[in-house]
């Protein structure tokens, strides 16, 4: 089944409703055995989101916190952010970092991603 035109609709209402957002991943790169480090290789993206605060019943103390939010971006245009070491979001100054990545996925076709996030 061809879900191109359900990507392109969940886009136009997360462009429409959302606010622009800089996402950055990191991958970590090699091992350096003389400085005893491994290199980072972060980039940043400029995605549209929205976000929704959890309910009191999903907040459970542990897993999900106090402040904590979901934030819906569209797949258009990213690599799979399941595939990165670390993400952090700058949404209207304020540094977030991804606790989870929910990707809403019928088949082998990304639709959006559903990511918890937490102020750093």
């Amino acid at each position: 089944m061809n879900y191109n035109s359900l990507v392109a609709t969940v886009k136009n209402l997360i462009s429409h409703f959302g606010a622009t957002i800089t996402l950055t991943t990191v991958m970590q790169g090699a091992y350096d055995p003389t400085l005893g480090t491994i290199s980072e290789v972060s980039t940043d993206y400029s995605v549209v989101g929205v976000t929704e605060e959890y309910n009191s019943r999903e907040i459970d103390g542990d897993s999900i916190k106090i402040g904590d939010k979901k934030l819906m971006i569209s797949s258009s245009g990213l690599s799979n952010l399941n595939s990165f070491d670390s993400i952090t979001l700058l949404i209207d100054s304020v540094t977030w970092k991804v606790i989870r990545v929910n990707t809403i996925q019928p088949g082998d076709t990304i639709i959006f991603y559903q990511l918890q996030i937490r102020v750093l």
